[in-house]
């Protein structure tokens, strides 16, 4: 190829990539967000199917949350009644809103596109803005805030080839940090102690080396308990918020569920072998309500009210897989709980029991009209049933296995955890649980 014409097209494909990463970012009036404004003024466009919903850590007090779809972030303000779009509008695969969410109006966004990209709010979703500085890798897959953000400015995110990534000034500059990683490891999901400020530790997942610990500096292996060879993707991961006294987290693998109760120091099987896990939730009041919700084999929502020894399918009337769940703050009290499924936002008020349209993707003309017609709703003509519980036969581990599980005949020896340097404090039962890895979702 002569040296003008290749200068030409080269040239040609760097003014190609840089219009669609400047299009990533709308800047239409009509899709901004601005503080204070109805959420009726906006009428939602078609929203694609949902990776990942995201509520206020306030959302009893504002009624905030977010989704994120292939067609980018949508923002509620009454609980989900209402949507309006905000300035991102791209395929989303990551999304987390700050702790401090009230004062600091944060929320950080990665996208599921060829040139990746995470994306910072600091005006509620008004406006975005792309954080690149020190972040080699830009697919980011999880995200999550430090519990004392407001204070330490920590977030960290997992990516898609690079391994993890931290921030200590809200997302203005990152830093890798992969010591002690295996080579290649690639991380699918994150979760973080709700005492973070005090013991440092972080958990995550790895689609090929099982789950990694970190109480300091460097990673190590916290696998005891899950399968040696070939081992299953992991696909979620969440920690009670009271970790700093009974020491729980749950993960959610290719081939079942497991669960911890030593800090990830041995973890027993809480599902049959072969029911597969894509993940996990744990109650913000499960300190006391012990409630956890997973989903589980064929993408089917389940709940536990004892900690995970026994599971009640909650599907109901809910029309596919479930791709993502969130919920309340306040669940303990107000049990709202929000549900991706087949394309469409759920919520339910009553723990799981019945469930009504939060939205759904409808013709993606907008309504002209100022005042559009809400999204309609419905009440489940069939509630779920228990469903029927047997006795396991055997566990790898004193501790009593839940209905669900099989005989587990694998044995190890729990590697030492290291002793974290500080003394953690009494755990606060509404601290920032967990984040994960979204499954894949449909291209339109």
């Amino acid at each position: 190829m002569p040296g003008r014409l290749r200068i030409r097209c080269v040239s040609l494909l760097a003014l190609g990539l840089a219009l669609l990463s400047a299009a990533v970012v709308g800047t239409a009036a009509g899709t901004a967000l601005s503080p204070g404004a109805s959420p009726a003024s906006t009428p939602v466009p078609y929203s694609g199917a949902i990776a990942e919903i995201a509520l206020s850590p306030n959302f009893s007090a504002d009624s905030t949350l977010f989704a994120g779809t292939t067609d980018g972030v949508l923002k509620s303000t009454d609980g989900g009644a209402t949507w309006y779009s905000t300035d991102l509008w791209i395929h989303i695969r990551s999304l987390a809103v700050s702790p401090n969410y009230g004062s600091d109006r944060t929320v950080m966004a990665g996208l599921y596109s060829i040139l990746g990209g995470l994306y910072r709010s600091t005006d509620g979703g008004a406006h975005w803005e792309r954080m690149s500085q020190g972040l080699t890798d830009p697919h980011a897959v999880s995200i999550v805030f430090a519990p004392d953000f407001a204070q330490s400015r920590e977030a960290f995110v997992a990516t898609l080839e690079s391994g993890f990534f931290r921030t200590e000034n809200g997302g203005d500059s990152w830093v890798k940090e992969n010591t002690g990683m295996p080579y290649g490891a690639k991380v699918t999901s994150l979760a973080v102690s709700p005492e973070y400020a005090w013991d440092d530790t972080l958990f995550e997942g790895t689609a090929m080396h099982g789950i990694l610990k970190r109480t300091g500096e460097g990673w190590f292996q916290a696998s005891a308990g899950l399968p040696v060879l070939e081992t299953p993707a992991v696909r979620s991961l969440a920690i009670s918020p009271c970790y700093a006294t009974d020491r729980t987290l749950f993960a959610a693998l290719d081939n079942r569920l497991y669960k911890s109760t030593d800090g990830g120091g041995w973890w027993n099987a809480i599902t049959d072998e072969g029911v597969s896990s894509s993940l996990v939730r744990v109650s913000p009041g499960f300190c006391a309500d012990r409630v956890v919700f997973a989903v589980l084999g064929g993408g089917r929502l389940h709940k536990s009210a004892d900690g995970g020894d026994s599971w009640v399918d909650v599907h109901g009337s809910l029309p596919g897989a479930v791709t993502a769940v969130a919920l309340s703050p306040d669940f303990g009290h107000d049990q709202t709980l929000f549900a991706a499924s087949g394309d469409g936002l759920y919520k339910s008020t009553d723990g799981g029991s019945t469930w009504f349209y939060a939205f759904w993707p409808r013709d993606p003309t907008p309504t002209p009209s100022a005042t559009r017609t809400p999204w309609p709703t419905y009440t489940p003509t069939a509630t779920p049933s228990p469903t029927a519980t047997t006795t396991p036969t055997a566990s790898p581990t004193p501790s009593p296995r839940p209905t669900f599980t099989a005989t587990s005949t694998a044995t190890a020896t729990a590697t030492a955890t290291p002793t974290a340097s500080r003394t953690a404090p009494t755990a606060s039962p509404t601290a920032q649980v967990d984040s994960h890895v979204y499954l894949p979702v449909v291209f339109r």
